[in-house]
């Protein structure tokens, strides 16, 4: 650290933390002001409340008096009974704010008033208000004996709600006493906190200066005795105990030293002659060992030739090498291809056999009723069994051959994909429907189950036969390495298109693969079940179409005993100038 810093790092340190300080000393203050303003802003809403309540009460005790002068003075009857709906309305009114959830709130918060002797009072007062109006046009004696005996009782109503608001202004005075008392504390704490940390830095200073100081005057003693003791060889050290008179004593001897430099630069101006002829002696001797390296050269020319030779010979072996490993990957198609019609020859046999069966049976039941027609025996009720049953052959017949033709189908469609290599469109989730169905005889005596749960309105413009290669190998891959024989597994398969792009991920729940093996997982023949017949083929194909055949992208992600996970990325539509160029 600079000498510099070592002076301003106290006050900085200092400024820091005061700065520190000042931000917490106001975000208190805010926050104190925020709670008191909430307060508050809560006290005086009740209060506004309380206020109306006595207003609005006050100002329909007087014009109910008012309806009764009223009443004793005006004939028409009918203006009375409005002027007294009127009131009516706002008596309902004020009750239904006063027995409000908030107001209810607001007298259980309170100390200075009953509120159930509050609620029976406005209840009574109410009651006889609204019997005091309705007998304005029945009964006006009555009804002003009936306001004169309820006068007492808004009397009453009134004190107790100017006690309620006397109880609220002595909670907001409260507050602010509180407020001013914890704003003192806050402000005598943070001064305390300033003026502690200003004597820290001053003591932190003062100390950094002796340290300093001391430090500073070591070098300097250690300066004056590598040059002034040395050089005028003295015993004793500089009796002065000003650092500056020592320093000084250590630059004049730097002069002195500077000049004898010189004198030693010129010294060796003369030796540099002498060296000059013992410079040429050496030129000669490297000029025959260059003669050596050049010889040296045309022989490593040789072996370098040579190895040209040797590396031609190896990229001949490398192409023989890949020309063999396309064969192989052909051979792999192939043999995909084939397992899949051992498959479908499989599914297709049981619903033929079924017909066949069906078709068999019907024709003895033909023969039957031919000869019963030709012998003339022939009865209703065997006629009726024979049409009975016929219908019911047929139908099992139908049933079974559009299952073989919905098979047939399947297989037509992704045998055709797999040998054409044609692009064109398809319905994603309908393709690698017809796809799980294609490979359904390899895991159909297992307990695994293949779900296919892909979006059903994407579609695709695309190479599918390499799609249905890409989701067979996968299938085939995860039944032998992923899963036991006897073991119970699920496979899923969801698609989603985002934007341009399709993203295709294909899951097991299986053994897993280790990151070792993952990172080698597309070399070709890598594989870890090479005794069962594995040929490390299956995802260095995989890789190869996603790639280059559909113009795509995948990535697996798994853990050993979590399942394993591939994702493919691949466009919506294909790109047809690249497909053009390539061709």
């Amino acid at each position: 650290m600079s000498l510099k810093w070592r002076f301003i790092i106290a006050p900085l340190l200092g400024l820091i933390l005061i700065s520190l300080l000042i931000t917490g000393y106001f975000q208190q203050l805010t926050q104190l002001n925020k709670e008191l303003e909430i307060i508050v802003d809560q006290d005086m809403h009740i209060a506004q409340i309380v206020t109306n309540i006595a207003n609005q009460s006050a100002v329909n005790n007087t014009s109910i008096f008012n309806l009764l002068r009223m009443a004793e003075f005006e004939e028409d009857e009918g203006l009375v009974y409005d002027q007294g709906k009127k009131l009516l309305l706002n008596i309902h009114d004020l009750e239904s704010l006063v027995l409000s959830d908030s107001v209810s709130d607001i007298f259980n918060q309170q100390l200075v008033v009953e509120p159930k002797v509050f609620f029976e009072r406005f209840t009574a007062y109410k009651h006889g208000a609204t019997n005091a109006i309705i007998l304005a046009t029945v009964d006006l004696k009555l009804a002003k004996e009936k306001m004169l005996e309820l006068t007492g009782v808004f009397n009453y109503l009134n004190v107790d709600l100017i006690f309620i608001v006397g109880f609220i202004e002595s909670k907001i005075k409260a507050s602010l006493k509180l407020h001013r008392a914890r704003s003192h504390d806050i402000t005598k704490i943070f001064f305390v906190s300033v003026a502690s940390t200003l004597l820290v830095i001053m003591l932190l200073s003062v100390l950094l200066s002796v340290l300093f100081s001391k430090k500073l005057k070591v070098s300097i003693e250690l300066l004056h005795s590598l040059t002034v003791v040395k050089e005028k060889d003295q015993t004793v050290k500089s009796v002065s105990n000003n650092e500056l008179n020592t320093l000084n004593e250590v630059i004049q001897q730097v002069k002195v030293n500077h000049e004898n430099l010189i004198d030693s630069k010129n010294a060796l101006k003369y030796y540099q002659r002498d060296l000059e002829g013992v410079i040429l002696d050496r030129t000669k001797e490297l000029e025959k060992s260059s003669k050596e390296l050049l010889e040296s050269k045309r022989q490593a020319e040789d072996r370098a030739a040579q190895v040209e030779v040797q590396n031609n010979k190896l990229n001949s072996a490398i192409g023989q090498l890949k020309e063999a490993q396309k064969i192989l990957v052909e051979s792999e198609k192939n043999a995909a291809l084939g397992r899949l019609v051992a498959g479908v020859a499989h599914e297709v046999n049981t619903p033929l056999g079924m017909t066949v069966t069906a078709v068999s049976y019907l024709e003895e039941l033909t023969k039957k009723i031919q000869a019963s027609f030709d012998g003339k025996s022939l009865s209703i009720s065997e006629m009726s069994k024979f049409l009975n049953e016929t219908q019911e052959s047929i139908s099992i017949a139908n049933i079974n051959c559009q299952r073989a033709a919905v098979i047939i189908n399947n297989f037509k469609q992704i045998a055709a994909d797999q040998t054409a290599f044609d692009y064109h469109d398809v319905n994603l989730y309908s393709y690698l429907d017809q796809v799980v169905k294609s490979v359904t005889p390899e895991f159909k005596k297992r307990p695994i189950s293949v779900e296919n749960v892909c979006n059903p309105e994407i579609k695709i413009f695309t190479l599918p036969g390499a799609l249905a290669q890409i989701i067979t190998n996968l299938i085939m891959n995860s039944l032998i390495h992923a899963y036991e024989q006897e073991q119970e597994g699920i496979i899923k398969i969801s698609a989603k298109q985002k934007n341009d792009r399709v993203f295709i991920s294909y899951q097991d729940y299986g053994k897993g693969i280790s990151k070792e093996n993952v990172i080698k997982l597309y070399e070709p023949f890598f594989t870890t079940n090479r005794s069962g017949g594995g040929t490390g083929l299956g995802m260095h194909i995989v890789f190869n179409l996603i790639t280059n055949a559909l113009q795509g992208n995948i990535a697996c992600h798994s853990e050993i005993g979590f399942g394993t996970r591939f994702e493919i990325d691949i466009p919506l539509v294909y790109d047809v100038k690249t497909l053009n160029s390539s061709s």
